[in-house]
């Protein structure tokens, strides 16, 4: 590697044109694109043009002195075509340090289905749920977390801390996002725990309206059923910093209300969205009118 390549990575952690390509928002094009017309093969302005979704690469026009002749001889061998939408790198991220105290015990840990044989939970069930179309899943727990480990870990789940539940949910729906910006992700598919999970066919219909969402300017998708607004609730990146940077003695509702127009509500046929479950009459209600379940 020259002194001129050197220089570039050091000034912008770039190793060839293809990553060049790729952080411009662009791919390289396929033969049979190539064969087709479709692409363009030439300058660097005309890959500038054809990949105009970064402004911050129009160093690239305005400083030349910073790419050397062989890197730019190597780019413009390249032809790109700009990524019209990008799918988000989601995190699965469930809230379950609270108290229970209506309930007694652990919601966390309630039985579901109630006749499960195989002893799944509220949080087991959330987490697998989670795990299908995630890449990692976060459980956010508090004094509770000793409790909840065996089941995080046997399910394959993360666990982090909240060391002061006591501040409330909001407490630890911060704790819980800041782990997924630590972990590299950009987007959550946050739930709570103190509810059956929603049915799959629910989720993929939130994340399918998300990524067509985040196209239109907006930063989350919330899921509504009878007029209500329920969980799990997906965020991208903006909605994410939003939260961190609120007030600690904000909530999330706030936070949300305050940035209604970059919200979509999104009607679902799934009144899990929408349920709570406080007290050992409402589980009994609910164990009550569940379908018998054999296996997963």
């Amino acid at each position: 590697m020259d002194g001129d390549d050197r220089r570039n990575v050091d000034c912008f952690g770039i190793l060839d044109s293809y990553h060049l390509g790729i952080k411009a928002g662009c791919r390289p094009f396929t033969t049979d694109e190539q064969d087709s017309g479709n692409c363009r093969i030439g300058t660097l302005g005309s890959f500038l043009d054809y990949c105009p979704r970064n402004p911050s690469w129009k160093w690239l026009e305005e400083r030349p002195d910073c790419i050397s002749d062989s890197r730019r001889s190597l780019l413009t061998a390249f032809c790109y075509r700009q990524i019209m939408s990008r799918a988000p790198s989601l995190c699965g991220v469930i809230l379950a340090a609270g108290a229970s105290t209506r309930m007694g015990r652990d919601k966390a840990l309630l039985p579901w289905p109630p006749n499960d044989p195989l002893g799944g939970s509220f949080l087991s069930a959330a987490i697998r749920l989670l795990t299908a179309q995630t890449d990692l899943v976060i459980v956010v727990a508090g004094a509770n977390a000793l409790q909840l480990e065996p089941v995080i870990y046997a399910e394959g789940a993360f666990l982090v801390e909240n060391s002061t539940p006591d501040l409330g949910q909001f407490s630890s729906l911060r704790v819980g996002l800041q782990d997924v910006l630590s972990r590299g992700r950009d987007a959550a598919v946050v739930t709570l725990v103190d509810r059956p999970p929603v049915q799959p066919a629910t989720l993929q219909a939130l994340l399918v309206a998300f990524e067509s969402a985040i196209n239109q300017n907006k930063w989350a998708v919330v899921p509504e059923f009878g007029g209500k607004h329920g969980h799990p609730i997906v965020v991208g990146r903006e909605m994410i910093e939003a939260f961190l940077r609120a007030p600690a003695s904000s909530n999330a509702r706030e936070v949300r209300h305050a940035r209604q127009e970059f919200i979509e509500y999104v009607p679902v046929d799934d009144p899990f969205v929408t349920l709570n479950v406080d007290t050992p009459e409402d589980y009994t209600a609910l164990a009550g009118s569940a379908p018998i379940t054999t296996q997963h």
